[in-house]
């Protein structure tokens, strides 16, 4: 074999190893993994964007597959994906995301909301880094149910 035909050679088992790891890390990246916690709080701050409040559809806050969004206060905000056969937990700092205290008209401490559902996004505070609060929406699916899942 000459030296150009060894130097293609090499250079096409280079080019292979480096397709094979790089659909290995891609195949890694797609996995089951629910979305992290700062990557749910820059979303929410997206859809908020420089507004005070708006009302939106949950689907709009986790761009991950899943059927039920359940929030509850436990010294931070906890929110709790649920897919059909898993759940994703995320723990947010009350300094990020908030609900309001479970005895509030408009809190959704201990609540499930599902993808279609409404919820009020409300920043607490003057700023674009103020705490943004999660609430009950003007108009509120009956799909709403107790946190069951605990």
């Amino acid at each position: 074999m000459g030296r150009n035909a060894m130097r293609r050679s090499s250079g096409l088992a280079r080019l292979l190893a480096l397709a094979v790891a790089s659909a290995g890390l891609a195949g890694c990246a797609m996995s089951e993994r629910g979305p992290d916690s700062n990557g749910f709080v820059q979303q929410v701050r997206s859809v908020l964007g420089e507004q005070t409040q708006r009302e939106v559809p949950v689907s709009q806050l986790v761009d991950a597959r899943w059927e039920q969004l359940c929030m509850h206060r436990d010294g931070s905000l906890t929110l709790n994906l649920i897919e059909l056969d898993q759940r994703h937990v995320l723990r947010v700092p009350f300094g990020q995301l908030t609900v309001s205290d479970s005895m509030s008209p408009d809190s959704l401490d201990g609540q499930c909301l599902q993808r279609d559902e409404m919820v009020r996004l409300r920043r607490h505070g003057n700023g674009m880094d103020a705490p943004i609060v999660f609430e009950r929406a003007s108009v509120v699916n009956p799909a709403v149910t107790a946190l069951a899942q605990q």
